[in-house]
């Protein structure tokens, strides 16, 4: 009718919903490569033959999380999305946060090495303690970082040294070497300045941040 029709699939472009796309008049111009029914714009499995209800693909969603069965670390337990099909892990406890909070404030290392001090493992101690009650669900990141005073690459060495020490220490402590991911920077992230004391001494630390693992 003197319409054009760009993809030369019958449907005039002003009633075509994929004008750019060879498809059926039946869906209205748009494709659909796996003849399920779904249009391949909603179809998670353009290629794969599928019914509605699983979004297009042969596989399950077993748990109807949305999530198929095929991409779901949790199968059988519905979760979010962005957690793999896993349910969100549970909140840390008041508790749990107080003794990771005072494992990091408590920490203390003799003068310019990675050695312990003493007035640090009863902090230490409870905090593999509770990593241990945690094996299937955290991991223990430490950050070691220094002020700036004295040669940079030693101060970076420094670092990585006393982030290896704590994890060590929480390792010979039962808390499985596999929970805890080490980290260094030396002077290169301060949060204070390092123009007084103070401000060197707050930035003398190995931070401790806890993270949920992905099943």
């Amino acid at each position: 009718m003197g319409c054009p029709d760009k993809d030369g699939d019958g449907t005039p472009d002003a009633f075509d919903n994929c004008p750019d796309v060879f498809g059926p008049k039946e869906y209205k111009g748009c494709p659909d490569r796996d003849g399920d029914g779904l249009l391949d714009s909603e179809d998670a499995c353009p290629d794969l033959a599928g019914p509605k209800e699983n979004k297009g693909c042969p596989w399950p969603d077993t748990d109807k999380d949305g999530v198929l069965d095929k991409d779901d670390a949790c199968p059988t337990t519905p979760g979010l999305l962005e957690l793999k099909g896993c349910p969100p892990p549970p909140p840390m406890k008041e508790k749990e946060k107080k003794i990771l909070e005072k494992a990091f404030s408590s920490l203390e290392f003799a003068t310019a090495k990675d050695v312990i001090k003493a007035v640090s493992f009863p902090s230490l101690n409870d905090l593999a303690k509770i990593m241990k009650e945690h094996t299937a669900d955290w991991t223990l990141t430490l950050s070691g970082h220094t002020d700036n005073q004295g040669d940079a690459d030693k101060n970076m060495l420094l670092s990585e040294k006393r982030s290896k020490a704590v994890k060590a220490y929480l390792v010979k402590k039962g808390v499985p070497e596999s929970m805890i991911k080490v980290e260094w920077y030396g002077a290169t992230k301060p949060i204070a300045e390092n123009d007084t004391p103070a401000g060197r001494q707050k930035n003398r630390r190995v931070e401790m941040k806890v993270s949920f693992l992905e099943k």
